[in-house]
């Protein structure tokens, strides 16, 4: 029996990740997440609002609390409520460090319905915010 270092040795070019775009697409093929969820088949929920991290989807408050709900079903149904004192909504924490948070109180979208403000790194890079409209 020959070792690496003698003879032939194995072609790993095929199965070497190139970068991480490419490991989380090959993870997210073999399990559910969140990132399905938000990034369905590679394109971020919704219409691009304002720029393209905001997304804008038609719904309401309602709406937005059920894909909060699958966001947390996805990712193990565990969570942690980081609701800052005063804020009009609710903050939730995943257990990777993800923050998400659904608020019915706009600044400066006075025709919106909700919110939901998504910090998820991992899941979905690609929004910074899901605005619910009518």
């Amino acid at each position: 029996m020959r070792g690496f270092g003698e003879g032939n040795q194995p072609d790993i070019s095929n199965t070497i990740v190139d970068s991480f775009d490419d490991l989380r697409d090959l993870l997210s093929s073999f399990f559910s997440s969140a990132r399905d969820i938000l990034v369905p088949n590679g394109q971020p929920l919704g219409q691009s609002g304002s720029n393209p991290r905001i997304r804008e989807v038609q719904g309401d408050v309602d709406t937005a609390l059920d894909l909060l709900g699958k966001v947390i079903e996805e990712e193990g149904g565990t969570f942690t409520d980081v609701t800052p004192a005063g804020y009009p909504g609710i903050m939730i924490q995943l257990p990777n460090g993800e923050r998400y948070a659904v608020r019915d109180k706009m600044n400066n979208s006075p025709n919106t319905n909700a919110n939901m403000d998504v910090n998820a790194p991992i899941s979905a890079p690609e929004i910074k915010k899901i605005k619910f409209n009518p």
